[in-house]
């Protein structure tokens, strides 16, 4: 069990209970299939990074998601996280975000960096937003492609996927918003 797993009470429990309500509410084709144990270990590969146990149960349960019944853009597939990352972090390492730097206070990395490498984007937008999982705390970080990073009042992936099921039961697919 990775660290982030022991911070989230019953973690993998609550992943999978939000799974079990938002597959009950959405069609089976918004949901992709399962990511298997061998992309996600190829994902870690890629990125350097572990996922927390609550990311893999999370993927798989589902490996993405259709952006027209989920709110803030798709889940990404691993092949997709693995794409975002190495851009983001390319970038980051030549200098391209140097224009673009905040200060500390302001965005959700304290090293003041526009994309922090500690980050697995776990959604995005097609339009180069992503909501991120800071593997140094386990909090999401809402990264901006145009106004940089700041943490989600949503504290977890688990509390994401909880809040997207509230979402879902309340007011219905996005595109019905």
């Amino acid at each position: 069990m990775s660290e982030l797993s022991r911070e989230i009470p019953n973690a993998i429990d609550r992943v999978n209970a939000a799974w079990d309500r938002i597959e009950a509410m959405l069609p089976a084709e918004a949901l992709g299939d399962p990511a298997t144990e061998a992309e996600l270990n190829q994902l870690e590969q890629d990125l350097g990074l572990a996922l927390p146990d609550y990311v893999r149960a999370s993927w798989l349960r589902h490996a993405s998601t259709d952006g027209d019944s989920w709110d803030g853009g798709w889940i990404a597939s691993p092949a997709q996280i693995s794409n975002d990352y190495r851009m983001w972090t390319e970038t980051e390492a030549n200098g391209g975000f140097e224009d673009f730097l905040e200060e500390a206070d302001d965005n959700a990395d304290s090293d003041g960096k526009w994309y922090h490498e500690a980050w697995i984007p776990l959604t995005h937008d097609y339009g180069g937003n992503h909501i991120c999982l800071d593997t140094r705390s386990g909090r999401l970080v809402d990264m901006d492609h145009e106004s940089g990073s700041s943490f989600l009042d949503t504290s977890d992936w688990v509390a994401y996927l909880e809040n997207t099921v509230h979402l879902l039961e309340t007011k219905g697919r996005p595109s019905t918003y």
